[in-house]
């Protein structure tokens, strides 16, 4: 049970300020990576104020056995097909609930002095409302 918000406002998911990544491709692959997990939420979101760290991906624990303060982990810099593979394949095995990938803990920061915003924390939505699928 779990949500990731992918940031897709500003300069995250913009090729104008990293063409080194297809950001079509990595949202379609996160999705695919989530694909079928109970629970597990996708969402393109808003600026979440870290433009400093683009491309960011924050990872919502929502287990009801995980601490309030635990809940959250910010990733930045997820701007290569090898981090984004090695994130998918990390969220395809259960994401927060499995231990976080050496590599991806390098790119993980405390996030800005404030939590996810509520407005982002709406576990019911229906992620495909805000991901589109190709092909679909």
């Amino acid at each position: 049970m779990f949500t990731v918000l992918v940031c897709r406002s500003c300069c995250c998911g913009r090729a104008s300020k990293h063409p080194e990544i297809d950001h079509d491709w990595q949202l379609r692959v996160l999705s695919e990576a989530i694909d079928g997990q109970r629970g597990a939420r996708l969402r393109r979101v808003g600026c979440l104020d870290v433009c400093s760290q683009s491309n960011v991906i924050v990872v919502r624990d929502r287990r009801p056995e995980v601490a309030a303060n635990e809940r959250t982990q910010w990733f930045g810099g997820i701007n290569t097909t090898e981090l984004t593979e090695v994130f998918c394949a990390w969220l395809h095995v259960g994401g927060p609930s499995e231990p976080t990938p050496e590599i991806l803990r390098r790119h993980r920061f405390a996030g800005p002095s404030f939590d996810v915003p509520a407005d982002l924390r709406d576990e019911d939505c229906d992620r495909r409302k805000y991901l589109p699928i190709a092909g679909s």
